[in-house]
């Protein structure tokens, strides 16, 4: 268990400082707005050339010719924030799908013009600071678009990336691509190490499969702008983000169904492939997926709003992480790593406290349960029960041996019968009621009355906490004298939704010449059931007619 406590902080301190380093994201110093780009198809002309023609047509991104060569232009308007650029220096980001060289007023910045395995989709240029004035400035791209046929569209996407977040040395991407990943992978090596034990068993394996997923994606998304990778592995690359995207959707919409304790969770689940679908509509300006991950968060929300009205705690905490997220997801929707850092994060952190709930909870209900075995030991061996059984035994031994004989039988059965209860925490209601019959058998016995115990609609399979109903039917003869009479005993059960009625009645008969009662048993009642199902239980007694009725209603823990 030490080693499950030393996770859970190693995971709440992955988990604090990835929320950290993502706070500055919100608020780049450095902005670069551009009006329209333009394209020109040539082959022939170098920077001189295209910086010259009157050719230049809107950019469409529409090829021409199977490997089609062409230059694109942009004017870009650079503002740098308070911080100032003294020390910043600016890196432009290339998204581009095929290989080019890139200039910035006139200037040769760089390029990924390596052909074969060389060749990158993703690279980052850095701007000089002389040239990163405040202003307007012109780029161009020569693009050849390698690979791609007459007809395709070639994409190119330039990023701003300001270094003033720089880190020991470590540009801020890359520190808060590993926070995220690490916290991820350590989350999800945690919650398959706990889920071989307790009662969460699927909803762990669910999620450490959702946060190595997040993990796998936050790498493979980010980490591909600062590391370069061959050309050739872009369209497997694209697969596996596909297909972990489709997985990351469906894995977060199972793990909320089993954690919102919604009915169905594998038709909640299944159902969330239409988020997918849905974000592909083309509906509004917003990129394809960033569509998704609205729709996902709109889905986890209306998850979260039917567990709310079934009075599910942990739906409020859902709508938070979930509306959270969808405002990162807003303010900076090319962030889409703050949108799986702040789902995962959040749910994995509610997940890891209520994990270490429950087993403080275990450690206090084994103490409580060790208390117990000693209590429905002591509480049934009372002095005065045991006066009382050894007077008659005493009169029965001179006067009637046999009737001694079958006295001593009976109550070494009980006590035998509740010796082997201590050491149980649930019986069979077929057990507890064959304890019930023998004490009322003992009883009968010893005060020369019939008392019978009648049983209404049960399911003697039924599992419940031990000696309970015992202890009830036994409090009954301390508050009441069944002297020399017959009396009857009610004992029924019923099913409502996913809870079990008990019901017992007892007639009221007179009262003992002194009250024998202490209250004890009711204490060992209400420890008995929460050991049994926590707080999802319901207990009263209370006088109806000529009778005392008490009412157990056991929930699911």
């Amino acid at each position: 268990m030490k080693i499950l406590h030393s996770n859970i902080h190693a995971f709440w301190l992955w988990a604090t400082l990835s929320l950290v380093a993502a706070l500055p994201t919100l608020a780049q110093p450095v902005t670069i707005d551009g009006g329209a780009p333009e394209q020109l198809h040539s082959t022939e002309v170098d920077y001189i050339g295209a910086a010259s023609s009157k050719e230049w047509q809107p950019f469409t991104g529409q090829l021409q010719t199977d490997d089609d060569t062409f230059w694109v232009r942009q004017t870009l308007n650079l503002e740098w924030g308070p911080a100032g650029p003294t020390n910043n220096p600016l890196a432009l980001t290339f998204q581009v799908t095929g290989l080019y060289h890139v200039y910035w007023d006139g200037t040769l910045l760089g390029s990924n013009a390596y052909l074969g395995d060389k060749a990158t989709e993703f690279s980052r240029v850095m701007v000089p600071i002389e040239l990163a004035h405040s202003g307007n400035h012109e780029l161009y791209v020569r693009l050849h678009a390698r690979g791609l046929k007459a007809g395709s569209r070639a994409t190119i996407g330039v990023f701003t990336t300001d270094l003033a977040a720089d880190f020991f040395g470590i540009h801020f991407t890359v520190v808060f691509v590993f926070l995220l990943t690490v916290t991820c992978y350590l989350a999800s090596a945690y919650f398959a190490t706990v889920s071989r034990q307790g009662n969460l068993q699927n909803l762990c394996r669910m999620a450490a499969l959702t946060t190595f997923i997040a993990g796998s994606l936050v790498f493979l998304d980010r980490a591909r702008f600062l590391t370069p990778y061959p050309y050739t592995w872009q369209a497997s690359v694209d697969v596996i983000m596909a297909s972990l995207t489709i997985g990351f959707v469906v894995a977060i919409a199972g793990y909320c169904a089993l954690r919102l304790e919604l009915k169905r969770p594998l038709l909640w689940t299944t159902a969330s492939i239409a988020t997918i679908f849905a974000g592909l509509l083309p509906l509004g300006s917003m990129d394809e997926d960033t569509r998704i991950l609205v729709f996902l968060g709109l889905y986890i929300l209306f998850m979260a709003v039917v567990s709310w009205r079934a009075e599910v705690s942990v739906a409020k905490w859902v709508v938070g992480a979930v509306v959270l997220a969808l405002l990162a997801l807003g303010i900076q929707p090319d962030e889409k790593t703050l949108f799986l850092g702040i789902l995962t994060v959040l749910f994995g952190a509610e997940l890891a406290l209520d994990i270490r709930r429950r087993h403080m909870q275990a450690q206090q209900l084994a103490l409580l349960s060790a208390r117990l075995r000693g209590d429905l030991l002591r509480q049934n061996i009372k002095p005065h029960f045991l006066m009382n059984s050894l007077t008659a035994l005493m009169e029965w031994i001179e006067t009637n041996p046999p009737e001694a004989v079958k006295f001593v039988e009976g109550l070494a059965r009980e006590f035998r019968l509740l010796t082997d209860f201590s050491d149980k925490q649930q019986v069979t209601l077929r057990e507890e009621l064959d304890l019930c019959q023998v004490h009322l058998d003992l009883m009968s016995q010893r005060l020369g009355s019939t008392l019978k115990l009648v049983c209404i609609d049960l399911d003697l399979d039924t599992l419940v906490p031990p000696a309970v109903f015992h202890t009830l039917v036994e409090n009954a003869f301390s508050h009441n004298d069944y002297r020399n009479g017959s009396f009857e005993f009610s004992f029924s059960q019923e099913t409502i939704g996913d809870s079990q009625c008990f019901t017992l009645v007892v007639p009221e008969a007179g009262a003992p010449a002194a009250r024998q009662g202490s209250g004890l048993g009711s204490d060992y009642v209400r420890n008995r059931l929460k050991e049994f199902c926590g707080n999802a239980f319901r207990f009263s007694t209370e006088k109806i007619g000529s009778n005392w009725v008490s009412k157990i209603e056991l929930g699911k823990s």
